[in-house]
This record gives structure tokens, C-alpha cells and sequence, in this order.
């Protein structure tokens, strides 16, 4: 068997010494019309350090599965007149090769005045054996023999149609982009064709990630009427790229001698690097343990150095100075719970303002035992704020670092 359209190679030689055959061209491709006659030649190249005596035949074939490989077999009288193999005239007679010689084998397609439009197919045999291939059933059982494929196409009402029938990727989840695609491509038609195209592959935010070709540049690759032919392809990502989340794959295929046609499907795939997350987790957990530590140190530190440095007034707000500490000879109201305006002030001792406090009150107090000026109300604000994003840009650097490698 053969991929449909590329050179039938044989590799089961039953005579000794083992030769060796090539013949060109490998695949006839012919338009004609009803009651047309068209003539051409097979090329036989003898790669053997030997005389060598080969044999033409003609036989029909069909697809076997949907990875491109076709298998010959024989047609009975009956069949012959309306299949390709019994309007193709070639002399059966043996053909002397010399050794590193070539031979021209003429043949002649005589289409009858009543054939069918669309599509006909048959192979020309060359080999080795005098007596003909052996009959397997319908199947012929190829020996020493290469195969010429010959597509002919009939002008009439020719149907031109075919179906993405599936689409997919061998999983959903992929931890590193190396993906894995098959494509599947019925003929609906009643003539041969050739779908072409490519895979578009764009990430989460729509930037293309990739591009595949799909049976480009090759004269192969055909999908014969009633039959599905199955692609199989890889994409691979760059090296040193990280790429993560959902990822979106449009297969886009044109077919069609005539006019051409286009159709296309998606399938989606996600890509997550478990292993790179995972590290970057724990670089994270441990950053955040560390500012953790540290914050509490800062703050332990900065009520330590108000305890002994005493205060005046307290720049707080009365709800947060007496969170921190309590005085019995000063008594705080709290605001009733209608007063929108208290409730507003109360938010207003969350977050930095609380965390800022104790340090502001020490610095008041050296600056006081110091005789130095006392710092604006809204520097240590801005530096304990500029602190934490200079821990963000860190972390965020670090996991890129790691994730990157």
C-alpha cells in the first residue's frame, strides 16, 4: 500500500538478487471530456548494477483508512468497461532495462462517449514478476513493483464538496506548548480533492501564537470521493517563550479545481506549567511570610520606641488612638450610628493611617529631644507606601525570573 498520490514503493522483493525500480512521473493527474483520447508515457529507470526484465499492468484501487494509503485489486470483465482500468491501453509485454538504463512505456486513456462525470482512478504496476501479481480475493498482494497512480477527471457534473468532520487536539491540558492536532476531512463530492490550508493558533488576549501549514507545496495528499482522510500535525511553541492559559486553534482549508472553497473549524486547548506555577507559589508564599514578619517587626519596634519616649497629642483619629492605647482619664464618644459623617471618619483610620501612626509619634519625640524638624504629616504615608510596591515589583520580578528559565 501507499500514501494516496505519492509513488507506491514496493519492499517485499521474492527474488534474489533484491533490485530496485524507478518510475516517473508518479502521479498523472488528466482532465478530458467524453469520447476524449489522451497518450503519454511511464518512465522506467533501471538502479540496479544488472540487466533487469519488468512487466506493466493496469489496476484499479481505493483508499484503505484515513492515513492516505490506497490498495490495488483486480476488476472483473463485467467492470472493466466503467472503471479507468479498462480504458487505459499499455503494452503488457516484457521490457528489457540495461543496467543504469531507462525505458519509455507508452499508454493511451480512451474515455467512452458515455462515462460518468467526476472522478476515476487506477494504477499502472511495473515489476519484476512475468506472470502477473498474485490475487489475494479483490486484493492484489504487490511484489517487486513500483505503481504510477493516474486521476481522471470528466468534464460534466462534477460535485465539488467537502466536510470538516472533526477537529480536535489528544488532550485538553498541556503543561508546555507542544500540541498535539488531527484533522479529519470527508469528500462528499464525486471527484478527487485536494484540501490545503493552515492552523492559526492565538492566545487568551488574540495575538497569534502560531501557524501550520496543512498539505501545502505537494502534489499528494488527495482525498478521493466517499472517503475521509485523516492529518495528523504538531505545533511547537518558540524556545524561551512562556506561554500560558487558553489557547484557540481555526483550522482554515480551501479546496476545489473550479472555484474555490473554503471552511474552517476550532478547537480549543488550555496551557498551564504546573511545575512553574508551583515554584513560583512558593517563592511567593515566602515573600509574603517575610513582609509579614517584617511589618509586625516594624510596628512591635515603633510601639516599643513610643513607650519610651512618651507622646503629646496623638495625630490619630480618637477611634484608632484608642484601638492602640487606651487611656482611663480620656473618654471617646463614639459616633452614633446614624452620623454617616463619624462612620466616614472611622474608615478613614484604616490602612496606612494606623500602620503610619506609631512611627510618626516616635519621630515626633526624637525630633523633640533633638531639637529637629518634625516631618510632614504625609511622608512616612508615602514611604511605608513606596516599601510595599517596591516589594511587588520584587516579587513580581522574581516569579518572571523563575518562570522564564
Amino acid at each position: 500500500m501507499a500514501a494516496l498520490g505519492a509513488p507506491a514503493l514496493v519492499t517485499h522483493a521474492q527474488k534474489a538478487p533484491r533490485f530496485s525500480l524507478t518510475v516517473t512521473p508518479p502521479l498523472f493527474q488528466v482532465s478530458l471530456s467524453p469520447g476524449e483520447v489522451w497518450s503519454s508515457g511511464l518512465t522506467v529507470v533501471n538502479t540496479n548494477p544488472y540487466d533487469i526484465t519488468v512487466y506493466a499492468r493496469v489496476a484499479a484501487f481505493e483508499a484503505a483508512g484515513e492515513g492516505g494509503q490506497v490498495r490495488f485489486r483486480t476488476l472483473s470483465e463485467e467492470a472493466r468497461p466503467f472503471s479507468l482500468a479498462g480504458w487505459i491501453t499499455l503494452s503488457e509485454g516484457p521490457i528489457v532495462i540495461p543496467k543504469g538504463g531507462t525505458k519509455s512505456i507508452p499508454l493511451v486513456i480512451t474515455v467512452p462517449k458515455d462515462a460518468a462525470p467526476g472522478g476515476h482512478y487506477a494504477a499502472i504496476l511495473v515489476g519484476n514478476d512475468a506472470e502477473g501479481d498474485t490475487l489475494r480475493g479483490t486484493s492484489l498482494s504487490v511484489s517487486s513493483s513500483v505503481a504510477s497512480l493516474v486521476f481522471l477527471r470528466v468534464a460534466g457534473e462534477v460535485v465539488e464538496k467537502g466536510v470538516i468532520r472533526e477537529f480536535s487536539v489528544a488532550r485538553l491540558l498541556y503543561q508546555e506548548p507542544r500540541v498535539d492536532f488531527s484533522l479529519r476531512f470527508q469528500n462528499v463530492g464525486n471527484v478527487h480533492l485536494q484540501p490545503q490550508g493552515n492552523v492559526a493558533i492565538y492566545d487568551m488576549w488574540g495575538t497569534l501564537r502560531g501557524n501550520i501549514p496543512i498539505n501545502q507545496k505537494t502534489d499528494f495528499g488527495n482525498v478521493l470521493p466517499g472517503t475521509t482522510r485523516k492529518f495528523t500535525f504538531t505545533w511547537r511553541g518558540r524556545d524561551g517563550e512562556f506561554l500560558f492559559g487558553r489557547f484557540r486553534a481555526i483550522a482554515t482549508l480551501a479546496y476545489g479545481a473550479r472555484a474555490r472553497e473554503n471552511i474552517s473549524r476550532e478547537t480549543v486547548f488550555w496551557i498551564i506549567p504546573l511545575a512553574v506555577l508551583a515554584k513560583a507559589l512558593m517563592i511567593a508564599a515566602a515573600l509574603l511570610a517575610i513582609v509579614g514578619y517584617l511589618l509586625r517587626w516594624y510596628i512591635r519596634r515603633a510601639l516599643q520606641a513610643v513607650a519610651a519616649h512618651g507622646a503629646g497629642e496623638s495625630e490619630v483619629p480618637a477611634t484608632a488612638h484608642s484601638s492602640l492605647h487606651p487611656s482611663p482619664s480620656r473618654r471617646v464618644t463614639p459616633a452614633p450610628l446614624h452620623n454617616k459623617r463619624g462612620e466616614k471618619d472611622a474608615r478613614r483610620t484604616s490602612g496606612f493611617t494606623v500602620a503610619v501612626a506609631p512611627l510618626r509619634r516616635h519621630a515626633r519625640a526624637v525630633a523633640a529631644d533633638r531639637g529637629d524638624k518634625v516631618p510632614p504629616p504625609g511622608f512616612f504615608t508615602r514611604k511605608l507606601a513606596l516599601f510595599f510596591l517596591l516589594l511587588a515589583v520584587l516579587l513580581v520580578a522574581t516569579a518572571w525570573y523563575f518562570s522564564s528559565r
